[in-house]
């Protein structure tokens, strides 16, 4: 424009299509998002504002009334602090806008009849707050004979494509395919708009997360992105999170084969055959549900154990192992455990005056050799121990003691091995039984010689 700087028709340039583009001012470069410089001094600008907008006679730099209102008056013509941060407010920031002002600004004030050149404007314009105002560029141009400013094209919203998610995941809104086709994207907002609420991460951002939440039948959750461009103008889009329950299998719990055990065992309770088909066992727990009260060692392990205990009769004790997968599931089974009581024989001693019985007939050698004899009997259900004593049959000497444990408390055949004896030697074997009250069967002897020398 020319030297004057004077807002008029012979400065603007026919066709123009907004002032900021052919407008150069002496104060410094315009841009979006800097300060705007001051330009309380330049005649183009003060062609329209004045210091008195109001007209009341008060400069508008003196007057409350008109300092921080935009329009005509002087002051908006000054660089803006932001009262929050102590800077300038960038022009993109400045409630003022001109000379950025976009189809979202707008200005106010009086413009007198053929301002601008003759029809320029053809009557006197007022435009006030009531009246909504009108861009700088929107009436100027026109005025003037130029082309309207091109209209600020709105932003494209993109939420992303819909997903299907089980209870549980991590679920990223992925807004980063929006655009804007004449500018950028200078804002996102995720809000949720149906379905089971769940609270948002990063709801300002493109890209917002949330954990699915949990659910007893699939459930759609609906999300609504809003982006706004750097004009201020914004678009939505939506996008459907469908939920599925969890379709994690439980595992399957093995507490092991039932057993059979005595007083007074180390008895193992082995859970590690359990399983986990889409997983892994991350807890065991064993707990006793009935019978005569143990206590478990390592009940949180795999591999639990305890002591049998003295019981009276038999006895059944029943355990429970309950596993539980990485995502929660469990399952449980059993294993039952008989505990036997002491042996018959060990337990009831014989009838008052009955001893112990052994059948002196089954009496008999079953192997033998140069220094050692088998000898093989039977005894009755009552005995717990043999005594058993041996000496050369060929005179007088000290008998030479041992004693048999060998026998499972049933009528059964028993057998104990003499060794250290002599070659081709005759010897008499005596066996008596003992009962667990201590009484003893009659002595039941056998003569019987060791193997021949082998000759060379």
């Amino acid at each position: 424009y020319t030297e004057d700087y004077k807002a008029s028709k012979a400065n603007i340039p026919s066709g123009a299509e907004g002032l900021r583009d052919v407008i150069l001012f002496p104060e410094g470069p315009l841009f979006w998002d800097a300060p705007r410089p001051d330009t309380t001094n330049n005649a183009f600008c003060t062609s329209c504002h004045t210091d008195d907008k109001d007209g009341d006679g008060i400069p508008a730099l003196l007057d409350d009334n008109e300092m921080y209102n935009p329009g005509l008056a002087m002051i908006a013509l000054m660089q803006k602090m932001n009262p929050n941060t102590g800077d300038l407010y960038n022009a993109k920031d400045d409630v003022r806008r001109q000379p950025f002002q976009t189809n979202s600004g707008a200005m106010f004030g009086n413009i007198p009849k053929d301002y601008f050149g003759a029809g320029a404007p053809a009557t006197d314009a007022i435009y006030d707050l009531a009246s909504g105002g009108l861009s700088i560029d929107q009436f100027l141009l026109p005025t003037l004979g130029g082309t309207n400013p091109p209209s600020n094209q709105t932003p494209i919203a993109n939420a992303g494509g819909a997903q299907t998610v089980e209870q549980g995941d991590n679920v990223s809104l992925n807004g980063s395919a929006s655009a804007d086709p004449d500018g950028s994207i200078t804002g996102y907002s995720w809000q949720q708009v149906a379905g089971q609420t769940v609270s948002l991460n990063g709801a300002i951002t493109a890209v917002a997360s949330f954990v699915a939440p949990s659910v007893e039948l699939e459930t759609e959750l609906t999300f609504e992105l809003t982006v706004i461009d750097n004009d201020g103008d914004s678009n939505i889009s939506q996008v459907t999170i469908l939920v599925s329950p969890n379709t994690n299998v439980a595992p399957t719990a093995s507490a092991g084969n039932d057993q059979t055990v005595d007083i007074g065992d180390a008895v193992s309770l082995d859970g590690s055959a359990s399983a986990d088909p889409d997983g892994s066992i991350t807890d065991y727990s064993w707990q006793q549900v009935s019978g005569q009260t143990v206590s478990l060692t390592d009940a949180t392990t795999a591999v639990a154990s305890f002591v049998a205990p003295s019981v009276a009769v038999a006895t059944q004790l029943t355990f429970e192992l309950t596993v539980t997968d990485n995502d929660g599931l469990s399952n449980t089974d059993v294993i039952v455990v008989s505990v036997n009581p002491l042996s018959e024989c060990l337990e009831s001693p014989a009838p008052d005056g009955l001893p112990a019985i052994i059948d002196t007939s089954t009496v008999q050698v079953i192997d033998k050799s140069q220094t050692s004899l088998t000898i093989q009997w039977q005894h009755d259900s009552l005995t717990d121990t043999h005594d058993i004593r041996w000496r050369t049959n060929s005179g007088p000497g000290a008998w030479v003691e041992g004693q048999d444990l060998n026998n499972d408390c049933d009528e059964s055949t028993d057998y104990y091995t003499i060794t250290g004896l002599a070659p081709e030697t005759q010897y008499k074997i005596r066996i008596r039984a003992k009962n667990a009250s201590g009484r003893n069967s009659s002595w039941s002897s056998i003569l019987v010689s060791t193997a021949l020398t082998t000759l060379p």
